[in-house]
């Protein structure tokens, strides 16, 4: 209800408040018989009723003009209190606007980091199974590559085997023959074999080349049995029945003409029927896992920085050993002292420093040469023999060595 309503109707109240006592007056004048006119001439009683009258007229009078007021000073109170409450519920509306604003700006930022997260985690998905599925297809292509390999090496492969322990007729040598029974075979390597307290050293250990053409191939041994002593490679048979062996297993290494190497497993035992005493039986054929990777990699492009790396390494190599220790003969020693001294001195360091070169550059210089020869389409001897002296014989490493480092050498720079 608006104030102006308020107002009339307050109004409104307080003429018939106005009305009523006028009315009452009247019906006193009535009731007494008292005329306009007669109002000086009445008697003391009724002037009391006339006074009674317009106290009672006052009273109504005053009573509705405080009604009128303190209806007005209620209804601007209330208006303000409506006031009041109406500006605290706009604040409270606005705070709870702005908050509701804050929330939303939030739940906005909350729902983009959300996405974002769910937009990288997506991606990252996604590239770790684009890798996988890479990976997948090189290792498909990789185990293609190898059951092709498989395929070719089941037809096309060397195969060397040690055929007998025995005496050469011709020139009475001992030791173990081999036979290649399959395709040519490079870097044919038989390694020194310990059994008991003794040990079957090979003098020439590795054959560059060997087919079935060559027939059987000799590789000499003799049986040290302590440090600079030992008997000459006929004796096996007594040297294992002293030992209380009765077989000894060998490994005999080579590769074939694409880089490939297999290891060839057999045993030497005794057998009392066999002449001699000594009988060579075949076990396995193994192909080198690690070496069939590295054939199914790529090739590194420039040959001439490998081989001027591996110059260097050579260098660094020799540089390390020193040079070859001597010994001085004196007036006073016999040769059995000098031989003594030299098995105690010279030996020692030749055959460390030749098996040394065995496991540091020998797969790295016959792979270097195959490259070579790869790309020239022929052989070059005096490396042959120079990395035949440097593996396997007893003497001329260091020398073997620094030809190997001047052949390489020379070999890169008539590269294209």
């Amino acid at each position: 209800m608006s104030n102006k309503l308020q107002w009339l109707i307050a109004i409104g109240k307080a003429i018939l408040a106005i009305i009523g006592a006028a009315g009452a007056v009247a019906c006193i004048l009535v009731w007494l018989e008292v005329k306009p006119k007669d109002v000086r001439m009445m008697t003391w009683p009724h002037g009391l009723w006339i006074v009674a009258a317009l106290v009672l007229f006052a009273i109504s009078l005053s009573s509705s003009l405080r009604s009128l007021y303190f209806n007005t000073i209620a209804n601007k109170q209330l208006s303000n209190k409506i006031d009041g409450l109406n500006q605290a519920h706009a604040e409270q509306i606005a705070r709870i606007n702005k908050g509701s604003e804050a929330d939303l700006y939030r739940s906005h930022q909350i729902r983009d980091e959300i996405t974002a997260e769910l937009r990288a985690a997506n991606e990252k998905y996604l590239a770790e199974n684009i890798e996988k599925t890479n990976s997948q297809k090189e290792l498909a292509r990789a185990e293609s590559r190898v059951k092709e390999l498989q395929s070719e090496l089941s037809t096309l492969r060397p195969r060397v085997v040690g055929v007998r322990y025995g005496v050469q007729a011709s020139d009475n040598r001992a030791g173990l023959f081999l036979a290649n029974e399959g395709e040519p075979a490079y870097d044919v390597t038989v390694p020194d074999v310990q059994f008991g307290t003794s040990k079957l050293v090979f003098h020439n250990r590795t054959v560059a080349r060997l087919i079935k053409a060559d027939g059987n191939v000799l590789c000499e041994t003799w049986i040290e049995q302590k440090p600079h002593s030992g008997t000459l490679g006929n004796g096996l048979f007594h040297e294992m029945v002293s030992q209380h062996v009765d077989a000894i297993e060998m490994p005999i290494r080579y590769k074939d003409g694409h880089n490939r190497y297999y290891v060839t497993r057999c045993r030497i035992e005794r057998d009392v029927g066999v002449n001699g005493g000594i009988a060579v039986r075949y076990l396995e054929q193994k192909l080198e896992e690690q070496k069939l990777e590295s054939a199914v990699q790529p090739k590194p492009e420039n040959i001439q920085s490998r081989i001027s790396a591996l110059c260097m390494e050579l260098r660094g190599f020799l540089r390390e050993y020193g040079p070859e220790p001597k010994v001085q003969r004196r007036s006073e020693d016999k040769d059995h002292d000098v031989i003594n001294e030299f098995y105690k001195t010279v030996v020692p360091w030749k055959q460390k420093l030749q098996a040394d070169f065995r496991l540091r550059f020998a797969n790295k210089v016959e792979r270097i040469r195959d490259e070579i020869q790869v790309k020239t389409g022929s052989a070059n001897t005096g490396l042959d023999n120079a990395i035949v002296t440097a593996t396997s014989r007893p003497n001329d490493q260091v020398k073997a060595v620094r030809e190997i480092m001047e052949i390489l050498w020379m070999l890169g720079l008539e590269l294209d």
